[in-house]
């Protein structure tokens, strides 16, 4: 749905978003991953609790840093960039969003095959990001997408704002 925001809420067009969506979320992302699996693996030599803390501390994190994303106004820009008007400012709150909000794949799938048998560890990792995907990529778009509609008579363009801040709150329930 960050396209669709991007594109709604800052008028870029589909290749402009995504390609800002690209180096604002995926990619950050990656690189969460990485430093998530780094941190517990690190830390959990220390207590063994890390394992879980390192990925608890990222999701915590990312819910203030995505609030600012998602609020920010939409004309504070930076007079340097290709889009139109300028760089929106909220993006750079989605960088270290996505980047400590990816914290918790690696030391997920690290103590799931931890706690797996050993002829089952690649079952059990495979199961563990299939539901991963379904609650957050399928359940996830599925909440924004209702929410989106029920807002849209209220918010107009903007509903997609809120659609996801609601979302967004949920991580703290997790």
């Amino acid at each position: 749905w960050e396209p669709t925001f991007l594109r709604r809420v800052y008028e870029m067009g589909a290749g402009e978003a995504g390609t800002w969506y690209f180096f604002t979320s995926p990619l950050p992302s990656a690189i969460g991953i990485y430093l998530g699996g780094r941190f517990a693996d690190r830390l959990w030599k220390r207590d063994i609790r890390w394992s879980m803390w390192v990925p608890t501390i990222g999701q915590v994190a990312c819910v203030p840093l995505l609030a600012l994303f998602l609020l920010w106004p939409e004309d504070h820009r930076l007079p340097f960039s290709s889009i139109s008007g300028g760089f929106p400012v909220a993006l750079l709150w989605s960088i270290p969003a996505s980047m400590v909000g990816s914290f918790y794949a690696a030391p997920m799938l690290s103590v799931t095959q931890g706690l797996a048998p050993p002829a089952m560890r690649a079952r059990a990792a495979v199961l563990a990001g299939t539901i991963s995907g379904i609650i957050w990529g399928g359940t996830g778009a599925l909440l924004v997408g209702a929410l989106n509609g029920r807002l849209e008579a209220a918010y107009g363009e903007l509903a997609i704002r809120y659609s996801l801040l609601l979302v967004v709150l949920t991580t703290l329930v997790s």
